[in-house]
């Protein structure tokens, strides 16, 4: 399980303001956000186990390059779970991941959910596969619903938002969805989504 968007202006820190048990999800203090939850096989954790991801912050308060222990995950298992910054959080252009570790550049704060071991997060289950995730912006700029092409093999399980651009809401099946190999976005949502 993990935050992939915070909604509230409260903040959503795991274990302090959401977090799981055996009745579910809870939120407090005024947390609103979406999760989103792995199924069937493909379990991720740190250490491999199936237990929870950690989560950190990393920040680029200078405008400059920083380094963040990344526990030695892979880095298939690092995903931006929640941007703090107004500078924009981009992966590859103002963080990622090298042999050094998690790095932040040009102002990017966020915060980052780390798994390790060999399990990759799956949101689709079993028959997912592993493998690198690409990354398309789709844009409703006009208000529209506009469409953009994904491959032809790629389940609509494993398209999942990484990060909202537009000030707009994009929210799975209201103003986003996946569609005949293509991703649709609505009324003026604007967005990264991360496939593979």
């Amino acid at each position: 399980m993990r935050l992939s968007r915070q909604i509230s202006g409260s903040p959503c820190n795991q274990g302090q303001t959401w977090g799981w048990d055996n009745r579910g999800i809870w939120v407090d203090r005024g947390c609103r956000a979406e999760f989103i939850v792995g199924t069937g096989g493909g379990n991720w954790g740190p250490g491999g186990g199936g237990g929870q991801g950690q989560t950190i912050t990393c920040s680029s308060n200078d405008g400059g390059r920083n380094y963040c222990n990344s526990y030695g995950a892979s880095p298939n298992n690092i995903v931006l779970s929640r941007q703090i910054s107004g500078s924009p959080c981009t992966r590859g252009s103002t963080w990622g991941v090298d042999n050094r570790g998690l790095w932040v550049d040009r102002g990017c704060r966020a915060e980052f959910t780390i798994g390790g071991g060999n399990n990759n997060w799956r949101p689709g289950g079993p028959g997912s596969g592993g493998g690198q995730y690409q990354t398309i912006t789709c844009s409703s700029d006009n208000g529209k619903r506009n469409f953009c092409s994904l491959p032809y093999n790629v389940n609509p399980n494993n398209v999942a938002l990484s990060r909202q651009i537009s000030g707009s809401p994009c929210n799975r099946g209201d103003t986003w969805g996946v569609d005949r190999n293509a991703i649709w976005v609505d009324r003026g949502c604007r967005a990264e989504f991360r496939y593979r």
